[in-house]
């Protein structure tokens, strides 16, 4: 029996239950995450794990990140309707999700790496006209 079917034979106040016990334990836990792992590595760090700067480390622009959440986000939901079609378990549409994700990731890079050498050798053009 997959979780998917576990949760829908649940009955109303069980999944009411189990989704305070969730924000419960899960709130905190996050925190805790956050205050442990991922705050020292930003403060430590001259680049934020979170990728506000390019490849360079200069800082992207909002046009490029945002091209490239659009990319992953339209990815991950294609895995996910792959996956549904070919009639996968909650395992399995979570996986091709996520390779679907990570492989957007990868092109991701290649389109922000080509847009700054493309930046850069206007910067160039331009100073040498003047």
């Amino acid at each position: 029996m997959g979780i998917l079917e576990v949760l829908a034979a649940m009955s109303i106040g069980k999944l009411i239950l189990l989704g305070v016990l969730a924000l419960i334990v899960g709130i905190p836990a996050l925190a805790l995450l956050i205050a442990v792992i991922i705050a020292p590595v930003a403060i430590i760090s001259d680049n934020p794990p979170w990728g506000k700067k390019s490849i360079r480390g200069e800082r992207m622009k909002p046009q490029i990140r945002t091209l490239g959440w659009g990319i992953f986000f339209i990815a991950f939901g294609a895995g996910i309707l792959a996956a549904v079609a070919l009639n996968l378990q909650f395992w399995g549409i979570a996986g091709i999700a996520l390779l679907f994700g990570g492989i957007s990731l990868i092109i991701f890079y290649f389109i922000a790496v080509k847009s700054e050498h493309k930046e850069n050798f206007l910067k160039k053009d331009e100073e040498e006209v003047l």
